[in-house]
């Protein structure tokens, strides 16, 4: 199956709170947040900003990203991820964002691009990156959340969340996939970009919460701006 594949499977109910993809609900506020302080950190126009979300699933953070008046274009190898998010804000009547499952035919570059909980999903990282960030503007940011890869992140991350605390889909992440934060600076470095920020993700399950903390070590943001950036 197909990484494509397996997130269609929850389309159906991406954006039921206590569904399957409970968690982006969780972790969401905590993502956008975080977003919009490295935008006002380093760009030099905090909002209105053209934002390009990579593995936009059914959109729950474009439509919060375009929701604070950002024009937003959503991508997702997934046709049935693109036509909930589509259906999804078009309910809402949000129509300063575009879906597609591909940059085939887009002629724009972006400001802004999210690369969240992607990372662990993709087969070639260095193809990816290279593939995508050529939509980054002269002067962009672009924003990863992705997994850790050493022992406490493959026992919590995937064993844990998937099979004890059932708080993620069994089989949604593969071990082998999981990345340092090196080896992501490593490819960002490769394609002109600077990390500028790094810190970590917690979640308590006593409180199914989550905050952010300044260790990186299983859960992680990274931040990077263009390498002639400030």
């Amino acid at each position: 199956m197909s990484e494509a594949q397996k997130f269609s499977q929850y389309s159906h109910n991406w954006w039921d709170e206590n569904g399957d993809m409970k968690m982006l609900h969780k972790i969401n506020p905590i993502r956008v947040q975080y977003i919009q302080n490295i935008i006002e950190k380093y760009s030099n126009n905090a909002g209105n900003l053209d934002i390009l979300d990579l593995g936009c699933g059914c959109g729950i953070l474009s439509e919060s990203l375009a929701k604070l008046g950002h024009n937003v274009v959503g991508i997702d190898a997934s046709e049935s991820n693109v036509e909930t998010a589509k259906n999804h804000a078009n309910i809402g009547k949000i129509d300063n964002i575009h879906y597609a499952t591909n940059l085939v035919n887009c002629n724009k570059k972006f400001d802004v691009i999210t690369i969240m909980e992607v990372l662990e999903h993709v087969d070639n990282l260095g193809e990816f990156l290279h593939e995508n960030l050529k939509f980054a503007k002269e002067k962009s940011i672009v924003i990863i959340s992705t997994i850790n890869r050493n022992l406490a992140s493959i026992l919590l991350a995937k064993f844990a969340a998937e099979y004890i605390l059932n708080i993620v889909p069994k089989g949604t992440h593969s071990i082998e996939k999981f990345l340092t934060p090196y080896q992501v600076n490593e490819k960002m470095e490769a394609n002109n970009f600077k990390n500028v920020d790094i810190c970590g993700l917690k979640y308590n399950p006593l409180k199914s919460e989550f905050s952010l903390i300044k260790s990186p070590k299983i859960n992680y943001f990274m931040s990077f701006v263009t390498q002639n950036v400030g």
